[in-house]
């Protein structure tokens, strides 16, 4: 295993164009010490037939490539699993199948890992694109140093598909919980930092998909009930209630502007 090697895992589920974006920005990479690992969540679209190109007599072929099948849908988080188990990396990073990476993403990232021993994770800012892909803004993330940071936020702090973490860290914290589907990356964060010291490095690490998506009440209702049960795993009882009428209060808000305007 080379001390550089790092596994970008992609699970995806019936987004099959904007799959083959994400993985062509992998492997236009600058940091070339890598493998891509595609983990089909029971898609029934193209997905499969697109992803063909990139395996063993395939157009696109690259030995960096790993292609996983699910036999069903069972959630992003479930996806990830399949993809850790199957990681030989010495470090690790998620990316949402509709977003990018700029090509400089992992070398900045592994190059700060490498040099930094006492460093758990990176992460960094992100550009904000719409869905075809033209840029808007930027997203800036935030130095976060307490779990209430992490779980109090109206805004996420953390670009998390732009998170490069050390596999040793990942294979300490075991399976990734897979009830949580709106929060996912939140709980992730948390238990990344209390492995150790992760760190933000105000570069842009990540490109990041915003377009307006369907079952806006049901998603904000899902991640109230989700910040309920993590909050009452890792808070006391006054933080755990302080911070859920504060995320209520954001979601609302959040709901209300998502329903005039773009959202993820």
């Amino acid at each position: 295993m080379s001390t550089g090697m790092i596994s970008i895992i992609i699970p995806t589920f019936n987004a099959c164009n904007l799959l083959v974006l994400a993985v062509d920005s992998v492997l236009k990479q600058t940091w070339k010490d890598f493998e891509l690992i595609i983990v089909n969540d029971g898609s029934t679209d193209k997905t499969e037939d697109l992803v063909k190109k990139y395996l063993p007599g395939g157009s696109d072929y690259d030995s960096r490539v790993k292609y996983i099948k699910a036999d069903r849908n069972k959630g992003k988080t479930a996806a990830l699993n399949k993809g850790i188990r199957a990681a030989q990396g010495t470090y690790l990073m998620f990316l949402d199948q509709d977003d990018t990476l700029p090509s400089e993403s992992l070398r900045i990232g592994v190059e700060f890992l490498m040099s930094h021993s006492t460093v758990v994770a990176i992460y960094g800012d992100a550009l904000k694109i719409d869905i075809s892909g033209k840029p808007f803004g930027i997203r800036k993330s935030k130095q976060v140093g307490s779990l209430s940071d992490i779980a109090g936020f109206y805004r996420n702090p953390i670009a998390s598909s732009s998170m490069i973490m050390r596999k040793q860290v990942i294979d300490k914290v075991g399976s990734l919980d897979e009830s949580f589907f709106r929060i996912d990356d939140v709980w992730r964060n948390i238990n990344v930092f209390l492995c150790g010291r992760i760190e933000y490095i105000p570069s842009v690490l990540l490109n990041y998909r915003i377009y307006r998506r369907s079952a806006i009440l049901k998603y904000r209702l899902r991640t109230i009930y989700e910040f309920y049960i993590l909050l009452n795993r890792y808070f006391t009882i006054y933080e755990k209630y302080t911070l859920l009428l504060k995320q209520m209060t954001f979601q609302m808000i959040k709901l209300t502007f998502e329903l005039f305007s773009f959202y993820k």
